[in-house]
Parts: C-alpha cells; sequence; structure tokens
C-alpha cells in the first residue's frame, strides 16, 4: 500500500522503483492519495501500480481488494512457475533430442562407412544382392547388382519382369521357373544363366536365393545374391577345349 504524497520519494516513484526490480516486480501495489482527479490516476497506474484508491479509504472495500489482488497474485506466481516448470521441460527434452540427433548422426556416418566397406566387398567379389517382393513384384538391387547386369544402380529394373528381360533369351524361362517354384515354398533358388549386356556383351551370372516369410508363414518375399561367374565360364569353356584338342591328338597319334 503505497502513499502518493511522501517525503523524498513519492508514491509514483516507489512504485516505478519496486516494478523496475526483477525481484519485487510481481508485488500487487495499491496507490492511495487523496487527489482524485484522472491525471494522478494515470500517473499510479502507468507507474505500475495495479489499483487506486482515493481516501478517506473503506477498510472493507480496501481488504477486498487487497484480498483479490493477492489472488491474483497466486494464480501469477503459479503461472509462472508452471510455465519455468515448462521451460524447463522443454529444454531437458531439447537436450535428449540433441544427444539423440548426435547419436543418430554419429550411427548414419557409421552406417554409411559399414555400407561403403559391403559395397567394396562384394564389388570386389563381383556380387550383388537382390530382393523379390512376392505379391508385388517389386525388385530390388543392391549398388553391386546392377554393374552385374550392365545398367547403372539408377537404370535397374524395379520389377522382377524388368530383370526377367535382361536375362538370355535361352535362359529366361529356366530362370523363371525357378523363382516361382521358390515362391511357391519349394527348395532354395540356385541358377547359372547369361544375361545379355545393353552393349550386346554375354555375361554368366550364379544366383542363389530362399524364401522368406511372414509372421503368418505367409511368403513374403526372396532374397538372394548374384555373381559374376564368366571368368569361371570362360575357364571351363578352355579346359573343355583342351580335352577336346587332347583327344583329338591322341586319336591322331
Amino acid at each position: 500500500l503505497l502513499d502518493v504524497m511522501m517525503p523524498g520519494m513519492d508514491g509514483y516513484q516507489v512504485a516505478a522503483k519496486l516494478k523496475g526490480d526483477v525481484s519485487t516486480k510481481n508485488i500487487p501495489i495499491i496507490m492511495v492519495t487523496a487527489l482524485d482527479t484522472r491525471e494522478s490516476k494515470m500517473l499510479g497506474l502507468g507507474a505500475g501500480a495495479e489499483d487506486f484508491l482515493t481516501k478517506p479509504v473503506d477498510r472493507a472495500e480496501l481488504s477486498v481488494r487487497v484480498r483479490n489482488l493477492l489472488r491474483l497474485k497466486a494464480y501469477g506466481d503459479y503461472h509462472d512457475r508452471y510455465t519455468g516448470m515448462l521451460e524447463g521441460e522443454v529444454l531437458a527434452r531439447t537436450a535428449d533430442l540433441v544427444a539423440q540427433t548426435k547419436s543418430l548422426e554419429q550411427s548414419a556416418i557409421a552406417l554409411r562407412k559399414s555400407k561403403a566397406r559391403t559395397n567394396y566387398a562384394l564389388g570386389a567379389a563381383r556380387t550383388g544382392v537382390w530382393q523379390v517382393d512376392i505379391v508385388s513384384g517389386r525388385a530390388t538391387w543392391s549398388e553391386t547388382m546392377a554393374p552385374l547386369f550392365g545398367v547403372t544402380y539408377e537404370a535397374s529394373p524395379t520389377g522382377s519382369e524388368g530383370a526377367l528381360g535382361l536375362i538370355h533369351a535361352d535362359d529366361r524361362q529356366m530362370v523363371q521357373s525357378a523363382m516361382a517354384e521358390a515362391a511357391r515354398g519349394g527348395p532354395d533358388v540356385e541358377v547359372e544363366f547369361r544375361v545379355v549386356w545393353p552393349a550386346g556383351a554375354t555375361h554368366w551370372l550364379a544366383a542363389r536365393g530362399r524364401l522368406l516369410r511372414n509372421a503368418d508363414g505367409t511368403p513374403a518375399r526372396l532374397l538372394g545374391i548374384g555373381t559374376d561367374i564368366s571368368e569361371r565360364k570362360s575357364l571351363e569353356e578352355q579346359f573343355r577345349q583342351s580335352q577336346k584338342m587332347e583327344a583329338v591328338g591322341q586319336l591322331a597319334g
């Protein structure tokens, strides 16, 4: 409760000083004065006072106004505490998100390194990984699988029909039958076939795969690997030719 007319500092100055300090700004102020002009009331409210009473003061009215202001202050204090709690919660969650993001970034870096090592190993072995969804027929290839068919990873077929289109016409039916039998729950896929690259060159591939099922036991997808065996096939052909030449030599002898 502040009287306006005081020696040294008047009530307006005291109110402004209280409201300007962080530790006291939330204390409700009622200005009490004999001045009953609009200008004096505006000065008090402008200084930060919550209420204004003119002398002589009615004690019952003063009591009610004080009680109301204290109730409002209690609400304000609760709001400040709740806001502070929320800010603390937001800061804590933000810190957790930052930590999780950092962990995810580290995991992503480790995953990229692992993927790079895996792709290098698969590429060096001229091997790729393939997968065919049983229901949709969608085909998914690893980055090292596409070069075995003479195409880029971006241009690799997304369906089983497209992949079959790259297989030599004489081997296509055999591969398709082996895949269909495996998809019905038959033995694992194990086939050797020729592929025709877009430039016209023919290469030999060996494919191995097996059926993976859903939790309810229904067929889900075929997952396997493909390996370029052109060099092995070439060596086998050379061996057969040498055997033929040896047989012809023996016959001539």
